[in-house]
C-alpha cells in the first residue's frame, strides 16, 4: 500500500492515517491541503523525507491495516453465523413440521 502525505488508498478512496478521515477526490492538491491544514504539527515533528517520518507512517499504516483485519474477521464470523441460521431454517422448512418438535434437527 502506497502512503502519500500520510494517506493510504483503500477501495479507491484516500484515508488519512493520522485522523482516519476520507477525502472524496483523490487529487494531490486535496491531500496536501488536508495534511497542511489539519496536521501542521506532523510536518514539524516528522520532517519530510526523513527516516523518522517513514517509520511513523509505517507504524500508522500497520495500525490501520490491523484495524481493517479485525473488522474483516468480525464480518466473516457474522457471515458464518448467518449461514448456519439459514441451514437450520432450511431443515425446519424442509420437514414441514412445527419447529417445536425439534426431533428432526439431529
Amino acid at each position: 500500500m502506497r502512503v502519500f502525505f500520510g494517506f493510504a488508498e483503500v477501495h479507491g478512496k484516500p484515508i488519512c492515517l493520522i485522523c482516519q478521515k476520507t477525502i472524496t477526490v483523490l487529487k494531490r492538491a486535496n491531500l496536501q491541503r488536508h495534511h497542511e491544514q489539519l496536521h501542521p504539527e506532523f510536518k514539524a515533528a516528522y520532517p519530510p523525507d526523513s527516516d523518522l517520518r517513514r517509520k511513523k507512517l509505517q507504524t500508522l499504516l500497520d495500525g490501520f491495516q490491523a484495524q481493517q483485519s479485525i473488522f474483516r474477521n468480525m464480518v466473516k464470523s457474522n457471515d458464518n453465523e448467518t449461514e448456519a441460521s439459514f441451514k437450520i431454517a432450511w431443515n425446519i422448512a424442509k420437514t414441514n413440521k412445527p419447529a417445536t418438535e425439534g426431533e428432526f434437527l439431529t
